[in-house]
């Protein structure tokens, strides 16, 4: 699945485009997410990449924990 972002309020990103790869290993589900961004604000936004790395892991990581309770749930 791809998730392409045209703009953002909250953060300073021009564009991006999150890929998530979906597989089954097992009974198990994998997520892997790759991501990449253009910032705002020319090199002083590229300065901030790390921050936004940072901000991106997490805000994904709560989004895939969010997907995954909310499959538990329909499948009880």
């Amino acid at each position: 699945m791809i998730v392409s972002v045209d703009s953002t309020s909250k953060l300073p990103i021009k564009r991006g485009e999150v890929t998530f790869d979906i597989t089954k290993d097992n009974e198990e589900v994998v997520v892997a997410l790759n991501y990449e961004y253009d910032t705002k604000f020319g090199p002083v936004g590229r300065l901030r990449g790390p921050m936004l790395d940072k901000q991106l892991s997490s805000g994904f990581e709560g989004f895939l924990e969010d997907l995954e309770k909310a499959a538990v749930a329909e499948s009880v």
